[in-house]
């Protein structure tokens, strides 16, 4: 579950930081054992998951973790929060629910579920339970709300 809600967590990151380079960013998470990661690696940590390979992928590529172990630490202005788990907030229940609905998928077709490009409009990645689900959410553009609309504030909502 945590290497899910980690990987989900890389590709919303990877998504906002392309799309807008510099901008302050706070990523939303409601695993804590996952935020525990998370929080090591920006001090400069390199601990994984119980069981999470490091070694190179095929064609030379770094594993997810990886990458993401190496944004959390060189990323300027980026923090990770808790965010309580099916407390009624908006991008966190949005999250669950594409996780919930990437899971009816991956049952239902297994082959092609994980992999559909149809996902990727947009920056989302494709939910499913080897991705994750996420949420973006340009905070300037889509919401009144004091808790959400900070300025230059991106928020990226992982289940």
């Amino acid at each position: 579950m945590v290497v899910t809600e980690l990987r989900a967590v890389y590709w919303g990151l990877k998504a906002v930081l392309h799309a807008h380079p510099g901008r302050t960013i706070e990523v939303r998470v409601d695993n804590l054992q996952a935020l525990r990661h998370l929080h090591s690696w920006q001090q400069g940590g390199t601990d994984m998951p119980e069981g999470y390979d490091t070694h190179l992928r095929s064609q030379g590529r770094q594993p997810t973790l990886v990458k993401l172990q190496l944004l959390a630490e060189h990323t300027p202005h980026l923090t990770f929060v808790h965010e309580k788990a099916h407390a009624g907030h908006p991008l966190n229940e949005a999250a669950d629910s594409l996780a919930k609905l990437g899971l009816r998928c991956a049952r239902a077709a297994p082959s092609r579920a994980p992999n559909s490009r149809a996902w990727f409009r947009c920056g989302l990645q494709a939910p499913s339970p080897t991705t994750g689900a996420l949420g973006l959410l340009d905070a300037q553009r889509t919401s009144t709300s004091p808790e959400i609309a900070k300025p230059s504030a991106w928020v990226v909502s992982c289940r």
